[in-house]
């Protein structure tokens, strides 16, 4: 089962339980929408804790201040400063503590072409790889016989990412997403049975084409994305 969906499945039986009490008269000036929305950014701040989602953490925060800004006695402070705050710090922090990456270097080989005002095109070969890119617009293609994990990290710019040469030997393979601010484009063969696990706040993540898929291979995407977008190609 997967521990996002409980967490949350968990998140909205207690609002379920909160909305019956506010209605039973059984506190005064209970008030249900305000402790649901506290509610919420608290448990945002918790997933986002897990998670190591610095958007998400000072995000939540402000939210709360905006909230509550009578009682801390902050209303000069809300909502754009404290929005604004948490806006650059989340990008201070994810540039700062880059989250860690598995990466074996003996299996990863990059031929990189001179620079154009272009998307740099990249050839990677090997079978784990790790694509780290901010402020510019990459595009990596995958040779690999034998692929296996693949960690995508952007930062204010574009990544793409082909998979139409990769090869899945052992009937499961890993993408890592850890994408702020920036979009990113999988393009990857319709026959692989794609299974999203990854996170979205204040971004999205979306399909184009069909898929046609008999259950195997497996890529499994996991990680998050925050303020940004990835789209994923059926080719």
């Amino acid at each position: 089962m997967k521990k996002d969906n409980v967490f949350w499945g968990l998140f909205f039986i207690i609002a379920a339980v909160l909305m019956i009490i506010s209605r039973l008269d059984v506190f005064a000036d209970f008030s249900f929408f305000r402790l649901f929305f506290v509610l919420l950014l608290v448990c945002w701040f918790i997933h986002s804790l897990i998670k190591r989602d610095f958007g998400g953490m000072l995000f939540s925060i402000a939210f709360l201040c905006i909230l509550y800004d009578d009682v801390l006695g902050i209303e000069k402070l809300t909502p754009w400063p404290v929005l604004g705050a948490a806006f650059f710090g989340s990008i201070g922090l994810s540039m700062i503590f880059k989250k860690p990456y598995e990466n074996n270097n003996s299996s990863v080989y990059v031929e990189r072409p001179s620079s154009s005002q272009n998307a740099q095109t990249e050839d990677a070969h090997g079978n784990t790889f790790n694509f780290n890119s901010s402020f510019t617009s990459t595009e990596k293609n995958i040779h690999s016989d034998d692929f296996s994990k693949a960690y995508v990290k952007n930062s204010f710019g574009k990544t793409t990412v082909r998979f139409d040469d990769a090869i899945i030997q052992n009937g499961a393979a890993q993408v890592v997403l850890d994408v702020n601010f920036g979009t990113a484009e999988l393009y990857i063969p319709k026959t692989w049975n794609v299974v999203n696990r990854a996170s979205a706040a204040f971004g999205s993540i979306s399909e184009r084409n069909a898929a046609c898929s008999n259950g195997v291979p497996t890529l499994t995407i996991t990680g998050n994305v925050f303020c940004g977008s990835v789209t994923i190609f059926y080719i």
